[in-house]
């Protein structure tokens, strides 16, 4: 968010405020835990999702690319974000999430995969054997 200059706890504010608007379900601020370790083993986001989430909502954060992995609905409210193809970004439609169709989801994961190639593979030319396969 400093990239941004936002603050965390004044979008929080807002973004709850306005989410509040749309919708009575209650809504759980899940902050990210330091320990990668205690964020993929000690209450995963899959584990959080699963409990009766409606939809996940961030800011800039690879939780909407896992929770649409998932199946689960997400707001990206980053005009930048990676999932924005595959997320809302209104959020007066918060009762109505955006699912995308599972080849949509494919292509856009295959698309964050080739966006991720090692310099060796593009200096060896593996990365373009790869996208023109």
């Amino acid at each position: 968010m400093k990239f941004y200059n936002l603050e965390l706890e004044q979008w929080l504010e807002e973004t709850i405020a306005t989410i509040k608007k749309y919708t009575d379900r209650p809504i759980e601020v899940r902050e990210r835990v330091k320990s990668r370790t205690d964020r993929m083993i000690t209450n995963s986001l899959k584990e959080a999702l699963d409990e009766d989430v409606h939809a996940l909502v961030t800011f800039n954060s690879n939780a909407a690319t896992e929770a649409v992995l998932y199946g689960y609905p997400a707001f990206t409210l980053c005009s930048t974000h990676a999932a924005k193809s595959v997320t809302e970004q209104d959020l007066s439609k918060i009762e109505t999430p955006y699912y995308p169709d599972l080849q949509q989801v494919e292509a856009w994961a295959h698309h964050l995969a080739y966006c991720q190639f090692h310099v060796s593979e593009l200096k060896d030319g593996s990365a373009w054997r790869m996208l023109n396969e």
